[in-house]
């Protein structure tokens, strides 16, 4: 059928799992992080927070690339059946992935502007808890008591962003391979 490619679900199930795992990573990381510090003003708290989300950040893109890769190469192959062709990917295939994945409304930008949305809120909360004070009076353990419990908000975009990213990348290959 065009626009569907067979076998993508357990893919789109591994991508998701994969960015999930990495966001709950990088938010344990944060908290875990500040935990470490005792007093720790809030400078240095925004400092540790911005710095261990670069990291996943970065780690972040490395996987989504390699999960993109896996989406395109199987809506090529999709593609090639369709036109009964046995086609593999060769470096036109690697720079049109990774063309598109730099698209304006390609996966590297959206996974930037989530990494953006997350720097925010941790901005947000260290700051306001800083200036308002925690409700119990134990600034740090309520930042990562906030930080801890952002995964549920947090992975609902990501499951959008999969999707999305899941049925772009595997017809863009199909499209390449037709």
């Amino acid at each position: 059928k065009p626009g569907y490619v067979r076998g993508t679900a357990t893919e789109r199930k591994e991508f998701l799992q994969h960015l999930k795992s990495l966001h709950r990573q990088g938010m344990e990381a944060v908290a875990t992080n500040l935990e470490t510090e005792h007093p720790i003003t809030m400078t240095r708290a925004l400092s540790i927070a911005q710095g261990t989300l670069s990291h996943w950040h970065q780690r972040l893109e490395i996987g989504v690339v390699q999960k993109t890769l896996k989406l395109y190469e199987r809506g090529m192959k999709a593609g090639a059946k369709d036109v009964g062709l046995d086609l593999d990917l060769d470096d036109n295939d690697y720079r049109e992935l990774a063309r598109l994945a730099r698209r304006e409304d390609g996966i590297l930008p959206a996974i930037s502007r989530f990494a953006k949305t997350e720097r925010q809120f941790l901005d947000r909360t260290i700051s306001a808890a800083y200036a308002e004070g925690p409700p119990n009076g134990k600034l740090l353990s309520y930042i990562t008591g906030q930080i801890r419990k952002r995964g549920e908000e947090a992975e609902a975009r990501l499951e959008l962003m999969v999707n999305t990213e899941t049925a772009k990348m595997t017809n863009f290959g199909k499209l390449a391979a037709w």
